[in-house]
């Protein structure tokens, strides 16, 4: 197993060197609040789309009823944490914005670009596309309903509620669409498209992590740990929301590999797409990047201990 957990670390390693050039160059003046904003538009209009479209071009080498099962599966997944998430949200304290974001560090966790070395390393190239198909939904709802439910509030951002809803029918949503089309119908997609979609689409998790690291520096970083409910959102989301999915999906699924694919990616920590979304559409900033930094932080612990207890 220590063999297994190395690559883990090593990936785990990279987003912190990430995250720590982005807070250095938010001290040093290179990044400001405003290029923040900037950077973290790109990367939801343009590289996220394109690292979706690309992953939904990869070869696919399973039968497509377990296509359809995966991806039912993790419409499922999904249901059951947005539900979890709701439930948790109305015994949290604050303000009505800071429920709606509990929320979204509940459901969305770095179930893509963070999960895919890692189940790589344990099951090989073939777990990517796996991980891909039960995560089908995150892509789906972190562009429309995350982005609700990240945005600040609509007389504090200037738009009207309508506007805010518009905001939801944005490139990510329509990138994961196309993604889920392409991976149900087994579309072709040639190769001279999905080289640039792949290049762009693989700038994703360095900027993500540098623009949340930089992000982090705008703050006193003793402020990153005032925030109490986010010791509870990073205990639900790196410990106990898995082991419930693990254990229900037990029933179903008798592939091992599967059932470990499903675990693994589903106790990755906060996305790190919360933060972004909360720069870009006028949310809570320092509360998203808090919950991402610590339960980044708490998943060097918390995942090799679950893969060295359940796998």
């Amino acid at each position: 197993m220590t063999s297994e957990i190395a690559p883990l670390m090593i990936v785990m390693l990279k987003l912190a060197a990430a995250m720590g050039l982005g807070y250095w160059l938010q001290k040093r003046g290179t990044f400001t609040p405003d290029s923040n904003r900037r950077i973290s538009e790109m990367v939801v209009t343009v590289t996220s789309p394109c690292l979706i479209l690309a992953a939904s071009a990869s070869e696919i080498t399973v039968d497509r009823s377990e296509i359809y099962l995966l991806i039912i599966a993790g419409f499922v997944i999904y249901l059951f944490l947005a539900a979890v998430a709701y439930l948790v949200s109305r015994f949290l304290k604050g303000s009505a914005e800071s429920k709606r974001t509990a929320q979204a560090l509940l459901i969305f966790g770095n179930a893509s670009f963070m999960a895919y070395p890692v189940v790589e390393a344990l099951y090989g190239k073939s777990a990517i596309l796996l991980t891909s198909l039960v995560h089908t939904p995150l892509n789906l709802l972190i562009f429309s309903y995350g982005i609700y439910l990240l945005s600040g509030e609509a007389e504090e951002s200037g738009l009207t509620r309508k506007q805010k809803l518009m905001q939801m029918i944005n490139p990510g949503l329509l990138s994961a669409i196309a993604a889920l089309l392409v991976v149900a119908f087994q579309i072709s997609i040639p190769q001279f498209i999905v080289e640039p979609l792949q290049f762009i689409g693989n700038l994703t998790p360095a900027l993500s992590m540098v623009v949340l690291g930089s992000i982090l520096a705008e703050f006193p970083l003793s402020s990153m740990f005032k925030f109490k409910n986010v010791w509870v959102i990073c205990l639900l989301r790196l410990v106990v929301m898995p082991l419930i999915i693990y254990w229900a999906c037990g029933y179903f699924f008798t592939s091992q590999e599967i059932l470990g694919i499903i675990l693994t990616s589903n106790m990755m920590p906060c996305a790190s797409s919360n933060a972004m979304f909360a720069t870009k559409y006028g949310g809570e900033e320092q509360y998203t990047a808090s919950a991402v930094f610590i339960s980044t932080v708490l998943s060097l612990i918390t995942i090799p201990i679950m893969l060295m207890l359940l796998l």
